[in-house]
């Protein structure tokens, strides 16, 4: 083969391979569904979510959970009532204790795994 033509497909394969794959986007490495056993709560009264993943990648995935108080400080929460306000934080005792522990767990491709945390 003449130089100039493995040059030519050399630039060709540079310039053009990228653009084949530019368009596509990856596909994301879990599927999250979270859920409650109902759909108002009071304000004052404990809600527990069920959160279920679904490891849909080709290796395995860390899903750790440290828990302090009933509630999985992995995930960061975010509650609103039904107008997107925060609402206003009811005084909590304050301690030096804290309860807590760690759930070490990894998920394989296709496997899940469902977890309760508090709010």
């Amino acid at each position: 083969m003449k130089p100039s033509f493995i040059l030519f497909m050399l630039v060709f394969a540079l310039v053009f391979g990228p653009c084949r794959s530019a368009g596509q986007t990856a596909a994301p490495p879990f599927s999250i569904a979270i859920s409650t056993d109902t759909p108002t709560v009071k304000v004052g009264a404990a809600l527990s979510l069920k959160v279920h993943i679904t490891n849909t990648s080709d290796r395995d995935i860390n899903v750790s959970s440290s828990y302090f108080e009933g509630a999985d400080a992995s995930y960061r929460q975010d509650v609103r009532d039904s107008y997107g306000n925060l609402p206003k934080r009811a005084a909590r005792e304050t301690s030096t204790r804290t309860s807590g522990h760690w759930i070490r767990h990894t998920l394989k491709p296709g496997q899940s795994v469902d977890t309760v945390t508090g709010l």
